[in-house]
């Protein structure tokens, strides 16, 4: 993962698996496998496709309110 210039956490990465949801939130692999199904669920029901154990990173910091939907990971607004 990198620090952005606010000091804010933001993967590197197109999608979290399991190990990087337990760094982030301090859970354990059983709870963060938990939340990847039920954030892809959610996707599945609004039509998009899935990768089973990850999940998109931009949808997931949406999800828990880490990141506005307005702003890029950067902290630009667009």
């Amino acid at each position: 993962m990198q620090e952005t210039r606010g000091g804010d956490i933001m993967p590197d990465k197109l999608f979290l698996q399991a190990e990087d949801i337990m760094e982030i939130m301090g859970i354990a692999r059983s709870t963060a496998h938990k939340l990847i199904r039920d954030l892809n669920s959610e996707l599945r029901k609004n039509g998009y496709i899935t990768i089973q154990g990850k999940v998109p990173t931009k949808y997931y910091f949406e999800r828990f309110g880490l990141v506005s939907a307005g702003t890029t990971q950067g902290g630009q607004t667009r």
